[in-house]
């Protein structure tokens, strides 16, 4: 068990769902910036789902996985610090997330999945870490500012990444 009972409740007072083996499961706060919790190991999915005021999130270095459209139509999102123990980024993570501008994901991610940036149209640059292999469809579908897009000599396969 990663988090007591006490310390879930007092998450619950900040807005924060989070369980005993530390799987982020939701946020129900209004903040423009969020420090998810230390000794977080898992952004579920839908976690920040629609939290428009959410401008900023700074993610603790015990998170591995950011769940399937965690940060889903947080339009206000411009900045996320993406923590080096990350190594996957599920399928539409950032989708919509319509003022995120510059990504840099850490080295340690190995899987990037669809959709992950889809519909990020102020997203302007991107470095995609050496350990990834693949580039799925429609990563940045729709990313109409994207200028710059650093791919690693390890990538074998890119399958439809910048559609739209």
């Amino acid at each position: 068990m990663v988090f007591t009972q006490e310390q879930i409740e007092a998450f619950s007072g900040q807005g924060f769902e989070v369980t005993a083996d530390g799987v982020f499961v939701k946020y129900r706060g209004q903040e423009a910036h969020v420090d998810i919790p230390a000794g977080v190991t898992k952004i579920g999915e839908e976690a920040f789902r629609g939290c428009s005021s959410l401008g900023s999130v700074v993610i603790p270095d015990s998170v591995t996985v950011l769940g399937w459209r965690a940060f889903f139509g947080c339009s206000s999102l411009a900045s996320v610090l993406i923590p080096e123990g990350v190594t996957k980024i599920c399928a539409h993570a950032f989708w919509r997330c319509r003022s995120l501008s510059v990504v840099v994901i850490p080295k340690g991610v190995t899987e990037i999945e669809l959709c992950a940036f889809s519909g990020c149209s102020s997203l302007e640059s991107v470095v995609i870490p050496e350990g990834v292999t693949r580039i799925c469809t429609s990563l940045f579908r729709d990313c109409s500012s994207l200028e710059s897009v650093v791919i690693p000599k390890g990538v074998t396969e890119i399958t439809g990444a910048f559609s739209g």
